[in-house]
Formats: C-alpha cells, structure tokens, sequence
C-alpha cells in the first residue's frame, strides 16, 4: 500500500486526491495532510481518513488550534516548519502538493531533498523556481492534466526524436472574441468558464489565457525543452490534453474526458495504471474534436511568457507575481480586464527582471519587493485614470 501525502488538502485537487483515495483504498493511505486556515475542517479530515500527522501552514491558524485541542485528535499536529522538515524525511511514497500560489514552491524544494515522488498540481514552483526544481525532474510526475498529458506521451521516447510540445486550451469564456467586445467585461463574466470550475485566480488566468503562458514556462523546466517548441492550441471539447509532435512528423495524443482525478490517480499511482471501473469515459463525446489557433493579439500572455523566459532567471516568477496582484485587482474592481495586460507589459519592463538571483532565497526576496512595486504601479494607475 502507497502512502500519500496531500498539501492543500481543502483546495479544489486536494479535495478531488482524497476522493481518490477513498475509492482506491486498497491501495493508498493517506500518510499525512496540510491545510492553510481552513482549520475548522481539519476534525472532520481526521476522523475520515486517521492520517498520521497534519500541518496548518498559517502560523495564527496553528496556534489557534492547539488551543482549540488539536492535540487531542489523536495525529501529531505540525506547523509550517514542521511540515518542511516532515517532508525532507518521511511523508510517505508520494507528496501531492495542491498548494495554491507561488509559496507552494517550498513544499515541492523540500520534498525533492526528501526520498518521496513529487505528484505536482502546484504550477507555481515550476514558474517561480523551474532553475532549481529541474534538477529533481526524474522525481516529478505533473498532475495539472495538460502536463499529465505530455507527460504520458513522451514516456519511452528519445529528447532528440521531439519536434513540439503542444499545449491544449479550452478558449475560456471570450474564445473568438476582440479585444474592443473585452473592454467592459466583469469580474463575473470572467469567471463563468465553460468547461472547469477552479479557484478564482485560475479562471481569470484561464479568461487571459495567462494560464497557458504559465504552463508554458512548467513545460520547459518539467521537460527541458526550448520554449521556441513548446506552442498552444485552443481546442474548446477539453478532451486532447496534450500533443507531442516528433520529428517524423507524428503526431502523439492523449485523450481523456475533462476530470481531475485522472491525472490525479496516474501520478499518485506511476507506474502503474489501476483499473478503475466508474473512469469517466464516453466515445459519442469523442467524436468531434477540432483545433484553432490562439489569437495572440487579443490574448498576448504566451508572447509574455516566452519574453520573460528570455530574459533572466527570476523573470518567469515577477511575471507571476504581477499576474497575481493584477488578477485580485481586476477581481476587486481596481483594473479593467485588458488591464492586466497593461501591468504584465509593464512589469517585463522593469530592471528587476534581468536578475539572476544565485537562490530561491535570493529569489524570494526580490520577488516580494517587486509584488509591492506592482502594487504601488497599480495604484497610481488607478489615480491617474487608466493604464
């Protein structure tokens, strides 16, 4: 039996990894869990699934439940720190880290000093830190379901024999729209995506398409391909979740319905493939599949990436940040959509962004300097009236 910890375990892919793991119960055990603040669950967690230990990553959050009695649930009770050193010593076969943002970064460093597999679904530690996670790839099994992909139809092939990586995306809900019909859109609009339901930072990056720059920059650390081969394709069924084209002009697919749990299952499960019975599966939905190309006028975010790949070692994770600070802006009214183009273009001009910090350390610091530069940009926008 594997024993599988999940970080993030309230978030969207830590809920869908613990489904999982109840349905194939004969074959994992949950070793150990982290949440941020959502300690008000944790109870529950316990009870259900009799981890061994927990994490609660907020420093008030951990404090506040011990004193609420955390201890006596009967697990050991760690805190950020803990969990670092839990997992660069024992937290089991495989660590899935679904932590949310770019400080998701440090679970994945630790756990690859560790002996675990990384199950990663946090696409932030590749984009923040790819310099120095790209080392550990041979550990890495990627769960976001566009890497899965190019993960499974590169197994067995030669680095030489690869041509292009090509990224799949649904359009998000503008697909085929201009940049002039984009100018009043909502915060609401945004966020109706029409095939995933995912936290609200995603759907936005999935309506600029900002999610496909960022899986861009995963795909060259994960793979250590070019970006000059790495392309996207809107493709709106969500059914081919990847490419690979090789140079013999072949091309290498793989297909599934759109359900996390696929590739949430593969990397908890590499190398294996366990049978699963009630896998969603259809082939009158397999029937009609097409492709477009991205409009990359409207929608510049791969241009973006592809810039800040160029430039510097710390480039990819600034752009992140921006995009971060640009996203909750646009969601609390202070940006307009097109906007966070604006302050992405902005951002790549800044000096910060030809640094090559010698650590993630190093890195960690420049990035949070340059967070409160994006935000002091942002609001002088917002004073002056526009971008």
């Amino acid at each position: 039996m594997r024993r599988v910890s999940i970080l993030g375990a309230t978030g969207s892919i830590g809920r869908q990894a613990l489904e999982v793991i109840e349905v194939f119960s004969d074959r994992f055990r949950l070793e150990g869990l982290s949440v941020h603040r959502q300690i008000q669950e944790l109870p529950n967690l316990i009870a259900r699934y009799r981890p061994r230990w927990v994490a609660v990553t907020d420093p008030r959050a951990y404090e506040r439940f011990l004193e609420e009695g955390g201890l006596d649930q009967g697990v050991e009770v760690l805190s950020l720190e803990g969990l670092y050193e839990k997992l660069a010593t024992d937290p089991g076969e495989v660590v899935l880290n679904a932590i949310v943002g770019a400080v998701g970064f440090w679970a994945s460093w630790y756990a690859l000093q560790g002996p675990a597999l990384l199950a990663l679904a946090n696409k932030e530690s590749l984009v923040f830190g790819g310099a120095w996670l790209s080392p550990y790839r041979a550990r890495i099994i990627p769960v976001d379901s566009e890497h899965s992909a190019l993960f499974q139809c590169l197994l067995g092939e030669a680095p030489t024999a690869v041509a292009r990586l090509i990224l799949t995306a649904s359009g998000g809900p503008f697909r085929g729209q201009k940049a002039a019909d984009l100018n009043g859109v909502s915060p609401q609009q945004a966020l109706n995506h029409p095939v995933w339901r995912m936290g609200n930072r995603i759907t936005i990056d999935s309506a600029t398409l900002m999610n496909k720059a960022l899986e861009l920059i995963e795909a060259h650390w994960l793979f250590g391909i070019s970006h000059h081969q790495i392309e996207a394709w809107i493709h709106p069924q969500c059914i081919v979740h990847s490419l690979v084209e090789f140079v013999d002009g072949s091309l290498k697919a793989q297909l599934s319905l759109p359900d996390m749990r696929l590739p949430i299952l593969y990397a908890l499960a590499y190398p294996e493939r366990p049978s699963w019975e009630g896998a969603p599966y259809r082939v009158p939905q397999l029937s009609q599949l097409y492709f477009e190309p991205i409009d990359e006028e409207t929608f510049p975010s791969l241009q973006l990436a592809r810039k800040a790949l160029d430039k510097s070692i710390a480039a990819p994770a600034l752009l992140n940040a921006a995009d971060e600070i640009a996203v909750d802006a646009f969601l609390g009214g202070a940006l307009r959509f097109l906007d966070i183009f604006g302050t992405l273009e902005w951002a790549l001009m800044q000096p910060e962004m030809n640094e090559n910090p010698r650590s993630p350390q190093d890195l960690a610091q420049l990035e949070n300097a340059f967070r409160e530069k994006v935000q002091s940009y942002i609001a002088s926008c917002r004073v002056k009236g526009s971008l």
